[in-house]
């Protein structure tokens, strides 16, 4: 978790080309019923703008992350986060934190290295539908 002052909302950065990624903000948008979190690819000039001090490898991501409460998280901690914020029933996955986080980062970075090859890849970034575009940043 890294502090990050300079924005207030709540905002899921993903691989806009990972249909995997693309799978999870199509549930948020339809499980976020207080409509609180944003999306952007981290492929963007938002993302490039707002990360590019963070060291984070934009043109090759291997993290989800969310920026909330001026906190940026990544892997399962993004994850644990982005579920607490839904709220029941989702809130309950967030048990898993009985185990320590680089236990549930290994988990994560397994999926997130083979996730193209399980998932597939799409051609160009997916965050365009009408019903996610008011969200998108």
């Amino acid at each position: 978790m890294k502090e990050f002052p300079d924005e207030n909302r709540t905002i899921v950065f993903i691989d806009g080309y990972c249909n995997l990624c693309n799978g999870l903000v199509k549930f948020l948008v339809k499980a976020d019923k207080k409509e609180t979190l944003y999306f952007t690819s981290l492929h963007s000039l938002f993302s490039e703008t707002l990360l590019s001090s963070k060291n984070i490898d934009l043109k090759n991501p291997k993290s989800v992350y969310l920026l909330k409460n001026n906190f940026l998280y990544d892997k399962s901690m993004a994850i644990n986060e982005i579920l607490k914020s839904l709220g029941f029933p989702f809130n309950i996955f967030t048990i898993f934190e009985i185990f320590p986080r680089r236990v549930r980062d290994i988990v994560y970075d397994f999926i997130a290295m083979n996730r193209y090859k399980i998932f597939g890849k799409s051609k160009e970034c997916q965050l365009s539908e009408n019903k996610i575009l008011p969200r998108i940043l």
